[in-house]
């Protein structure tokens, strides 16, 4: 990482200060994707140039920003829904800059630069609000080292012929940050089942037989009335689960805006070699098994839980999971968890007795059709893999000198032309 001065305890740095009041207009109008970094080089074309500068990594101050922005901590979520209309499915209340079904937050960010692989691991919040003021966010920034787990001690290696061409220029390179969110949907597609069986009725029928997918038994005592196949509905929740991926982009973009760096969103590099399936290279190194159609399907990383798919071999069975995430809600700092200090609300046992709890037969339900997806597919979700890398952030610091030869100066901001002077 880039070097920076370093400010003494209590005292907030102007470079904070700065960015704390930055425009979100401002950020908004000028966002662009900029690809072209200190260090890089376009072949061909009319645009054909060599920067004449060496690569520079991103400053610890930068990367505490941007990791922040893209799924950092920012109080207690509201939960204002009515207690008999599904309100159980909320897990926690401390949430995140970015949106989640059910405040469920099982994507994670993981990114990889000039000092190895990294996986952010931010704290939870604590109060309604966590950055009141200019003074949090220095706070923030400062104690940034304790939010992150190294995972390797290289840059991410990736061969060029797992790029699109157009990419390999431009992504993963010397200086360049990037980010990549992992999308780990099988705690809230057990979350969603438990509220479509209790209070939306849905009978799941397996699309291969046409017959309740393990839950024939439970289809008249629960009174489920609406057939829905398993596969539509795991494809449902599982493409509301990516849009976390997109929000986390979406946040790297504006903040990287914001403080006068580049930064561009692209599609990841083929998957499969990215997580480590292939013996091409050692990608991000994830456990893969084989389903019972013979399909390689990534699990999760041994050694870190929440990169870790809640199936076997990281469970003994789909049963124990059902428990798991119930008591995710309900015990420790759960959601509905009695005597819970951290909440939003000024009588957190009143809210937690507000809230219809899942009948014994709805957890047994949705342990049955859990079961028998995992008994006869051999994965689970269906559909799509257990771990996922929708899309990919590079961020990266700009080379003014291309923007300025090519380019209308009203397109080079003034954040990034001042970035050098004001950040490092």
């Amino acid at each position: 990482m880039a070097s920076v001065t370093e400010v003494p305890a209590g005292v907030v740095s102007e470079r904070i200060r700065r960015i704390y009041h930055s425009s979100l207009i401002e950020t908004l109008s000028h966002r662009r994707s900029r690809r072209f970094a200190l260090g890089g080089e376009i072949k061909g074309g009319h645009i054909k140039f060599k920067s004449q500068h060496d690569p520079m990594g991103l400053s610890r101050e930068e990367l505490a920003l941007l990791c922040w922005a893209s799924s950092g901590s920012a109080g207690l979520v509201l939960s204002d829904i009515d207690g008999n209309l599904g309100c159980s499915t909320q897990v926690r209340h401390p949430g995140f800059t970015i949106p989640s079904p059910c405040n469920s937050h099982t994507t994670q960010m993981v990114f990889t630069n000039d000092d190895g692989v990294f996986l952010y691991r931010p704290r939870l919040a604590q109060k309604p609000v966590q950055i009141e003021s200019e003074n949090d966010l220095q706070d923030l920034v400062s104690s940034f080292d304790s939010d992150i787990v190294k995972l390797q001690d290289k840059r991410l290696e990736l061969p060029e012929s797992a790029f699109v061409q157009l990419n390999i220029p431009s992504s993963n390179r010397p200086g360049q940050t990037l980010f990549m969110p992992v999308v780990n949907p099988n705690f809230e597609i057990i979350n969603s089942l438990l509220v479509m069986i209790q209070f939306e009725k849905y009978n799941i029928v397996d699309d291969a037989t046409g017959q309740p997918a393990g839950i024939a038994k439970w289809v008249q005592k629960l009174r489920l009335e609406k057939n829905a196949p398993l596969s539509f509905f795991m494809n449902l929740v599982g493409i509301a689960i990516s849009l976390e991926a997109g929000f986390m982009t979406q946040n790297l973009l504006l903040m990287a805006e914001a403080l006068g760096l580049g930064a561009f969103p692209h599609g990841t590099a083929i998957p499969i070699i990215v997580l480590g399936g292939t013996p091409l290279v050692r990608g991000l190194g994830f456990r893969f098994t084989t389903d019972k159609a013979g399909m390689p399907n990534p699990v999760g990383l041994d050694g870190v839980p929440e990169l870790q798919g809640l199936c076997p071999p990281y469970v003994k069975n789909m049963r124990e999971v059902v428990q798991k995430v119930q008591e995710a809600k309900f015990k420790g700092d759960g959601m509905f968890a009695p005597g819970n200090k951290v909440s939003p609300f000024k009588d957190q046992d009143a809210f937690a007795k507000g809230v219809c709890d899942a009948s014994n037969d709805v957890l047994e339900c949705v342990a049955d059709i859990c079961e028998y997806t995992y008994e006869r597919y051999g994965r689970f979700p269906v559909g799509f893999d257990t771990i996922s890398l929708p899309l990919w952030v590079g961020v990266h610091h700009v080379d003014p000198d291309f923007y300025k030869r090519f380019y209308k100066e009203e397109l080079l901001s003034d954040k990034i032309q001042s970035h050098m002077a004001d950040w490092h």
